[in-house]
């Protein structure tokens, strides 16, 4: 699962290395589901609200 997070998270970077703003909001989405898989629901959500003000 962990490999799978770092190569899913170096597809994005190379995806959207010039769009920081899509980077950071396709970065945030693929934690929030990793957190979510991992059982962290609540924690995800908190995550993903803290990264939308961010």
């Amino acid at each position: 699962m962990k490999e799978n997070l770092k190569m899913k998270l170096l597809e994005i970077k190379s995806t959207y290395q010039d769009d920081t703003e899509a980077l950071n909001a396709e970065a945030t989405l693929l934690i929030c589901d990793f957190l979510s898989e991992l059982g962290y629901s609540e924690e995800a959500e908190l995550f993903q609200s803290y990264m939308y003000y961010a």
